[in-house]
């Protein structure tokens, strides 16, 4: 049994994602989740597990993936692991189940400004956004 290390998406650059890189290097044993991976060579031969969001042409399209992200979250198997690092600034606080026994750490950068405020991120006007946004927002909380 070892760790896993989590990250919402990962991106070829953002602040989340640098301190994934920190988490990864950190803990060079831990296994490493995404819901999709967008920088495939980030760590080399060290594998990335990726959601079934990744398959699926949701990948390319956040507000539409939005619903789906918590429930997919929550439904990561967490028995094979002594602990957790989620690195979140969406859902991915809501991580797994079967872990009776597994330590969970969250870094959580900022709460999602476009559920929240929406008027400071524009991101928030997706009818998609503002439709799901209720909902999330409760999930959320």
């Amino acid at each position: 049994m070892g760790g896993l290390v989590v990250q919402e998406w990962i991106e070829k650059s953002g602040g989340s994602e640098k301190v994934f890189d920190a988490f990864a290097h950190a803990f060079p044993d831990a296994d490493l989740f995404t819901l999709w991976n967008d920088d495939p060579g980030r760590f080399g031969d060290r594998p990335v597990r990726e959601s079934w969001i990744a398959r699926t042409p949701l990948r390319r399209r956040k507000p539409l993936a939005l619903p789906f992200m918590p429930l997919t979250w929550s439904s990561v198997d967490l028995s094979a692991y002594e602990w957790t690092l989620a690195s979140s600034h969406l859902f991915a606080h809501h991580l797994g189940h079967g872990g009776r026994g597994t330590r969970r750490h969250v870094y959580v950068h900022s709460p999602a400004r476009y559920l929240w405020t929406p008027d400071l991120d524009r991101r928030g006007a997706n009818p998609l956004v503002k439709a799901a946004a209720p909902p999330l927002r409760a999930l959320d909380r």
